[in-house]
């Protein structure tokens, strides 16, 4: 059995699904959910779409930015030594990728609960 198409939407305390990807109701999907729990639902099924395992995409998307994380940090015994000097483009463009990565990681890190 597989799940109702993407993408779906919320509207009218119902999720739905647009299956022509047209924006057209086509079908219901579930009744009488709260706005906010009904736009987290659609946002999380409609970012999943076409992966067969989130869980299992995410988890290889964190690895493999730790590993490139690491590989900028330490792994790599190209480019310079100089100890991130503010003129080196070398340094200049790790430390920005670096930044990118801890961005990316921050996104797919679970929130803490309260």
């Amino acid at each position: 059995m597989s799940h109702t198409p993407e993408p779906w939407e919320y509207g009218n305390d119902s999720i739905w699904s647009a299956c022509n990807g047209e924006g057209n109701r086509m079908s219901e999907v579930a009744e009488f959910v709260r706005a906010c729990d009904g736009n987290r639902i659609v946002a999380c099924v409609n970012a999943c779409a076409g992966l067969d395992n989130p869980a299992e995409a995410i988890a290889a998307a964190r690895e493999a930015l730790e590993r490139a994380k690491w590989w900028l940090d330490e792994g790599s015994d190209d480019g310079c030594t100089c100890a991130e000097s503010e003129y080196c483009s070398y340094c200049n463009k790790a430390v920005a990728v670096q930044r990118k990565i801890d961005d990316a990681l921050a996104k797919l890190t679970p929130k803490q609960q309260p």
